[in-house]
Formats: structure tokens, C-alpha cells, sequence
């Protein structure tokens, strides 16, 4: 099997909330909310109004929409840290590798 094997993504339009590490100084910490635009293994695309800073740890919970009426969604605890944050449609793509 070869080591370098595509890593699968996988495209979502999921709710997220997320608490980062970038906090200032005698600023209370606010929890943010985005969209998980694309999920893999290894980590998650989070479309915001926030920008995450390079290197920072980040607490997520993914909310993952039931397929059946009436059945509640599932929210996912995660831990990671951001890898890079672009501009995109006017807001911040921020990808995130995933702490296992």
C-alpha cells in the first residue's frame, strides 16, 4: 500500500462553535460560531467570522444534523490546533488538525 495515499475529505455545511486561545488581555473569552465546510480524519475547515491566530489551540464542538425527523443532533467534542486561516467569501477559512 502506498504511504502516500490521498487523504479522504470529506464536504460538510455543519455548524460549529469553537473557543480559541487567542484571547487578549483582560478580554473575556468568547465562544465563536461557524460552519465545518470540509472534515477528514485529521482535521476540519471551519468558515467564520473569526480569524483563528497560526498555532493556537482550539476546543470545537461539531454539530452533526440527524437524519431523521425528530431525532436529536449529535455534537461532537474535539480538540485541535489551526494550521493556516485564508480569507474566503468575505469571511476566515481556517483549516485545523485534529489532537488525537
Amino acid at each position: 500500500m502506498d504511504m502516500k495515499t490521498q487523504l479522504q475529505r470529506y464536504p460538510t455545511n455543519w455548524g460549529i462553535r469553537f473557543l480559541c486561545d487567542c484571547k487578549k488581555k483582560d478580554k473575556d473569552i468568547e465562544i465563536h460560531q461557524g460552519i465545518a465546510r470540509e472534515i477528514s480524519t485529521r482535521g476540519v475547515h471551519i468558515l467564520s467570522d473569526h480569524s483563528i491566530c497560526h498555532k493556537k489551540r482550539v476546543a470545537m464542538q461539531l454539530i452533526i444534523p440527524s437524519l431523521m425527523s425528530g431525532t436529536p443532533q449529535k455534537i461532537i467534542k474535539i480538540i485541535g490546533h489551526s494550521i493556516v486561516t485564508v480569507v474566503k467569501e468575505g469571511k476566515f477559512l481556517t483549516q485545523i488538525e485534529f489532537q488525537h
